[in-house]
């Protein structure tokens, strides 16, 4: 059974989502990071080293734009509710275009941890996700390369993550 608190959460969080979706969409990846994740945040796109606090996530976030990302969707399918963490479990959905000018279309799910915040309410603690297509044919990526590339051969997708719960709770 579902206590009003936890009601009242899951509210926040698609709340929350509604307005990632929408702050993306109009390029204000400055308040976005600031509203949606926590200092310490830590984001797990595919393909690229993990990325730590609030000022590399907003350098990974700015990156999707400039390469073209627009026309994002997010669909939360569950959210959980334990004291203060939370999460959600959704699929996404966005369009980017290439350097060639083609369209490129992708989707897949994400997983975000949320953690109550003493100062600033709901932000995210961890966010990741990844497509459900299959990898690009033909990529072929140096380790030297740097690792906040999202060129075509590497697709950006929607932005959301996991943590475990022992570390939620250490967090907190």
């Amino acid at each position: 059974m579902t206590t009003a608190k936890e009601n009242e959460v899951v509210n926040i969080i698609y709340a929350m989502e509604t307005e990632y979706v929408r702050l993306m969409a109009v390029g204000d990846v400055k308040q976005l990071v600031t509203d949606f994740y926590a200092e310490d945040a830590e984001l797990l796109p595919p393909n690229h080293a993990l990325v730590v606090g609030r000022p590399a996530i907003q350098q990974v976030l700015e990156g999707l734009i400039a390469a073209g990302l627009h026309d994002l969707h997010l669909r939360i399918h569950k959210v959980e509710v334990s004291g203060e963490c939370s999460s959600d479990l959704g699929r996404h959905r966005y369009s980017m275009k290439a350097a060639s000018g083609a369209e490129i279309h992708d989707e897949g799910k994400y997983l975000v941890v949320y953690r109550l915040q003493p100062d600033s309410g709901w932000r995210s603690v961890a966010d990741v996700f990844n497509s459900d297509l299959p990898p690009v044919q033909g990529r072929n990526r140096s380790r030297k390369q740097k690792s906040h590339d999202w060129s075509p051969g590497y697709p950006a997708t929607s932005l959301t993550g996991q943590i475990g719960r022992a570390s939620c709770r250490e967090r907190v």
